[in-house]
């Protein structure tokens, strides 16, 4: 038996796509072949993805919304299927941070990491599934860290992140006898908006975290980038319920 061939000008939806990682998977699915349909709440259209859509005219559409709110996820949906047509793709990598230790962490920042970071790439997963399934192929890649396994000050965001491996070790499970495949990037150190932020507030933690990497600096979004495009290749139709470390050595 092969793998499920996609039809053909298939459509990704990215999730927390305006900067930084998502960005770049946008550009990645968009050389592999993809059309890309990019969600984030920010307006208006981020300049990354408006350089995108005018270098890859008609095959790339910008939606804003709350990828958590299960109404404006839909209508997004809505919105990218009449641009593109019916996603049998997505990303997730919509992600928020909330940081404090156990005992100061309110229910508020609890509730909102795992909101953004967990909930909406079930909602997401479970809106593609029936085009997915219809397709007979399907591609899920679920954007987790290497704080899945626990970091201080960090408990909301490691329990969504290790939720995510659980979310995408099922997808995996469910999704094979239907064509589709679901696996997980755990990014390390990162040049992101958000790794950004963290040396900022903290350079002298940032330094001895950077440190602790065998290849002694950061990646890249576009070293994540990469991993995500071949997940979405034709080479990786045998590559399902997976969880891949883009960390320079780090885990």
């Amino acid at each position: 038996m092969t793998n499920p061939v996609p039809p053909a000008d298939p459509v990704a939806v990215v999730t927390g796509a305006a900067q930084g990682i998502g960005a770049a998977v946008c550009g990645a699915l968009l050389a592999e072949g993809w059309r890309v349909a990019a969600l984030d709440l920010q307006p208006p259209v981020p300049p990354a993805l408006a350089d995108l859509a005018a270098r890859h005219q008609g095959r790339c559409s910008y939606h804003q919304a709350d990828v958590a709110d299960r109404a404006a996820l839909q209508a997004a949906l809505d919105e990218a299927t009449r641009a593109l047509g019916p996603p049998i793709g997505g990303v997730a990598n919509a992600g928020t941070w909330r940081d404090a230790r156990l005992h100061r962490m309110t229910d508020e920042a609890w509730d909102e990491v795992v909101r953004v970071d967990l909930t909406s790439a079930f909602l997401l997963t479970r809106a593609l599934w029936p085009a997915m399934k219809d397709a007979g192929f399907g591609r899920l890649v679920y954007v987790s860290s290497i704080a899945k396994d626990g970091n201080v000050g960090q408990a909301n965001y490691a329990a969504a992140k290790a939720g995510l491996v659980g979310l995408g070790r099922t997808a995996a499970d469910e999704g094979a006898p239907v064509g589709v495949t679901a696996n997980i990037i755990c990014p390390g150190v990162i040049e992101t908006p958000a790794q950004a932020d963290f040396r900022a507030r903290a350079p002298a933690a940032f330094e001895a975290f950077l440190a602790q990497v065998p290849m002694g600096r950061a990646g890249s979004p576009a070293d994540v980038a990469a991993v995500v495009r071949f997940l979405y290749s034709p080479d990786a139709g045998y590559v399902t319920g997976q969880t891949i470390y883009v960390d320079g050595g780090l885990s």
